[in-house]
């Protein structure tokens, strides 16, 4: 405990006898009035002047433990339900030089909001938001500003299938099809390839289920997949399960990796099959709120429809615009009714504030500063990967014990990170720069610079953070 600490300690303590001996002459004095033996006049004002006191240092001790809480949050907030941190709570000099920084990147990329949080050994060190969440209202961003966060969303989901794997309701290599496997709805048909009642759920996991992007991404195809099937929209994941099945597939499963949202959908039926729960439901019961994780919740798909707190989204001007996914005739913005946020759910429907998010990727490191969600052997099944496939939930795990996380689609880009030395940091932006898929690596090269900025880090001039080469492709959609 630090002098400061002990100091504050001792000083509240005074304060709470003293309140305690007023009270008790405020109580003699009301005694006296019920007894009809009114006190002389100056037990009258020696009691005013107490009672004054008593309200001065009431407001004092609230005030000064008001301070010490928030302090206190912010290395606690890992262990308990998450503060609604604001801006305020961050608002410390020594940021300055970390703000001008978010701020030129800011407008390097023309971004309009972004959120920014920093932990080190379970502690956080920084959660502050930058620029607008609704440009219209000129609404800040603050640090329980929620944003989509796309793939990130795989990480919960592999996760959620962890803690299944944990209680001995499924396992890893147990079939997702056919008479064997858990999904075996007859609405789906026969399928073309045989080959998909090989598909694992491990093999879901770690995209090696024999899909590839070759034709275009499933979960992004709904004009298609309409004509095709011959059914209107908004389309079902089992009317999308249906289309996959009159498709072969690109590769044998289980022979190497290529990113499928798709797989990740699966997976999320996968969930509701074993548990008899919707998704969202089994994720908020088992793992949200153990982690005292309050932000989460799968998203919506247009402006009219988001939370209360959550951002609006920003494309460049000269985006795409597409048909609606629930109806045909006109077009709107990919962000703003293009996607079906519901409908891709497990793979990428989830909303969060970049807090939730440290906290998401601390239970899941095998780092023991925050306890885990699972037992470090689901831990390492999921940064632990064979040469040629990607790892489980992460879109990367390094050798040196790097963990990364992104998730980027049309007005969304997101990154979750957890750096070697214990750092673990999160940035999010409710806009897409014209690069697209590929701006994640360049928001990690900066955020290793404002890491330098950060005076409780300590790094020296001298230190080298490794930076990203370009990250695997996640959603084909910008």
């Amino acid at each position: 405990m630090s002098a400061t600490t002990e100091l504050l300690t001792f000083f509240l303590t005074l304060i709470k006898l003293v309140k305690w001996l007023m009270a008790i002459e405020f109580k003699s004095f009301l005694l006296l009035f019920l007894k009809k033996n009114p006190p002389p006049m100056s037990r009258i004002l020696k009691t005013i002047f107490l009672l004054s006191s008593f309200l001065f240092l009431d407001f004092a001790t609230q005030s000064t433990l008001s301070s010490a809480n928030s302090e206190a949050s912010h290395s606690d907030c890992f262990n308990c339900a998450t503060p609604r941190f604001s801006n305020a709570d961050f608002n410390s000099e020594s940021f300055k030089t970390i703000d001008g920084k978010v701020e030129r990147f800011m407008h390097e990329w023309n971004l309009k909001g972004v959120s920014v949080a920093i932990a080190k050994d379970g502690k956080l060190l920084l959660a502050r938001g930058y620029g607008f969440a609704d440009i219209d209202k000129q609404t800040p961003v603050e640090p329980y500003s929620r944003f989509r966060v796309a793939s990130i969303s795989k990480l919960v989901t592999a996760a959620a299938i962890m803690r299944l794997v944990e209680d001995n309701k499924i396992c890893l290599d147990q079939k997702v099809f056919g008479p064997q496997g858990i999904l075996t709805d007859s609405t789906y048909g026969k399928p073309k390839d045989a080959r998909m009642y090989d598909i694992t759920i491990r093999e879901l996991l770690n995209h090696s289920g024999g899909w590839s992007a070759r034709y275009g991404d499933q979960m992004f195809m709904s004009d298609y997949i309409s004509q095709q099937l011959g059914v209107p929209k908004p389309l079902k994941l089992n009317d999308i399960i249906r289309f996959v099945f009159t498709k072969s597939l690109h590769f044998k499963p289980g022979t190497h990796s290529s990113y499928s949202n798709f797989g990740y959908a699966l997976l999320g039926k996968v969930i509701e099959k074993i548990t008899n729960m919707p998704y969202e439901q089994y994720v908020e019961v088992n793992l949200l709120k153990p982690l005292g994780i309050n932000s989460m919740a799968i998203g919506h798909s247009t402006r009219d429809s988001l939370f209360s707190d959550e951002v609006s989204y920003y494309e460049v001007p000269e985006a795409k615009k597409i048909e609606p996914f629930n109806s045909n005739g006109h077009l709107v913005s990919k962000s703003n009714g293009g996607y079906d946020i519901k409908t891709l759910g497990a793979a990428g429907g989830w909303v969060a504030n970049s807090v939730d998010l440290i906290k998401l990727g601390l239970a899941l490191d095998g780092d023991k500063s925050v306890p885990d969600l699972i037992p470090q052997n689901l831990v390492d099944t999921m940064i632990i990967r064979p040469k040629g496939f990607l790892p489980i939930g992460w879109i990367r795990a390094t050798d040196e014990g790097r963990l990364v996380r992104t998730g980027n689609f049309a007005g969304t880009s997101a990154i979750l990170v957890k750096e070697p030395d214990g750092v673990c940091w999160v940035f999010l932006t409710n806009t897409s720069p014209w690069v697209g898929s590929k701006f994640p690596s360049k928001i990690s090269n900066f955020m290793h610079g404002v890491l330098k900025s950060l005076p409780e880090l300590d790094y020296a001039d001298s230190y080298s953070f490794k930076n990203d080469e370009e990250l695997p492709a996640e959603e084909t959609t910008n």
